[in-house]
């Protein structure tokens, strides 16, 4: 009886261990071609949710701004009255400086008035 349990076994390991291993090639190699498009999957939730979660951002700050425009305005036209008000600075003068030669070319030209005094007799 004990050598039939062996035999069994023996027999059970042979055929089981093979399919085993085929199972985890056959896993691995549906893995390996699914991986692209798994990846390819992710990025675009990444990417939707990246968009949404910005344009969730800017509506939740717009919404929650709306209630501070007066607020806003009224200090903006506070600014504009004490701009307008304010004495203008006086123009100030640049401290850079640029260091170009100018040549400049004079001409003399001497204009000389000869005067013949002619007398009449």
């Amino acid at each position: 009886m004990f050598a039939l349990v062996i035999l069994g076994l023996f027999l059970g390991c042979l055929i089981l261990i093979p399919l085993l291993i085929l199972g985890f090639v056959l896993k691995l190699l549906i893995a390996l071609v699914l991986l692209p498009l798994q990846l390819a999957g992710f990025a675009i939730r990444l990417g939707l949710g990246l968009a949404v979660g910005l344009v969730g951002l800017i509506l939740a700050g717009a919404v929650l701004l709306i209630p501070l425009l007066p607020i806003v305005f009224l200090v903006g036209g506070i600014w504009l009255l004490v701009r307008l008000i304010r004495r203008q600075p006086a123009p100030r003068l640049t401290t850079h400086t640029t260091h170009t030669t100018h040549t400049t070319h004079t001409t003399h030209t001497t204009h000389t008035t000869h005067t013949t005094h002619t007398t009449h007799t």
